[in-house]
């Protein structure tokens, strides 16, 4: 009896030790210059790789607040938002053409200065992609 305790124990305390660390970092995903983030996840599509590899595609959506720091008012483009990682490699932002997409709506209409607008934007990126979204006017 005390040894099937003991083992039980001892089965506990290494499965405790070996257990990963939880990754509870909001800054997988941050903000640069006028862009906050608000939420990022991973999703990953049923559309397929147009490359030599097979398998689904992943895009990270994030929620993001872009503020307009200029004196002029400033039109929005998806495009001109980019996610770099940690590698040094740019995605530009989408927000149709994928399923992962569906049901995101932007508006485009002027951001007048000092004001702030949130958009959902995707980024075509690797599950374990880490890094920085920013705005290039």
């Amino acid at each position: 009896m005390w040894g099937r305790l003991a083992c039980a124990a001892m089965l506990s305390l290494s499965l405790g030790a070996c257990r990963q660390a939880k990754l509870d970092d909001p800054t997988l995903i941050a903000g640069g210059g006028p862009v906050a983030v608000l939420e990022s996840r991973y999703v990953s599509s049923g559309d397929s790789q147009a490359a030599l590899g097979s398998g689904a595609v992943t895009y990270v959506i994030s929620s993001v607040e872009l503020t307009n720091d200029g004196t002029l008012p400033l039109f929005p483009v998806i495009s001109h938002f980019f996610l770099t990682d940690r590698s040094g490699n740019r995605s530009y932002g989408i927000d149709t053409g994928s399923s992962a997409f569906a049901g995101i709506s932007n508006d485009f209409a002027a951001i007048p200065p000092g004001t702030k607008r949130t958009f959902v934007v995707g980024f075509r990126a690797d599950a374990t992609t880490m890094g920085t979204i920013r705005y290039d006017y």
